[in-house]
């Protein structure tokens, strides 16, 4: 996986060479990174390969969402504090996690499907 100079990601699979059509942004939460609202978001491992977890920690409850490289939701759960997510079947690619809090607190992560 690559991304090029305009921010467009690139893999090569068995089935061609894919990329996204425009540019992809990812955030990534880390333990020295502020709470955003409270919520702090984990997701391990990272390139996962055929599955990840995405654990939650905060007082609040939540909304999941995983979206692709072009901004596609793929899965979401409500109220989840931790997943696990098969990712066997997923393109290769970029991904980000997203939690939203009821009251609007929101954190992000990247998540990178490699085979």
């Amino acid at each position: 996986m690559e991304v090029d100079r305009e921010g467009r990601v690139w893999t090569a699979t068995d089935n061609g060479v894919w990329r996204t059509t425009g540019p992809t942004w990812a955030s990534v939460d880390s333990e020295d990174a502020p709470r955003a609202g409270g919520l702090s978001l984990a997701v391990y491992p990272n390139p996962a390969t055929s599955g990840a977890t995405v654990e939650v920690s905060g007082s609040q409850a939540v909304r999941i969402v995983i979206v692709d490289a072009l901004g596609r939701e793929v899965t979401s759960w409500d109220g989840a504090r931790r997943v696990s997510v098969d990712t066997s079947g997923w393109a290769p690619g970029a991904y980000v996690v997203r939690v939203v809090s009821a009251s609007g607190a929101r954190v992000t992560a990247g998540l990178a499907v490699a085979r």
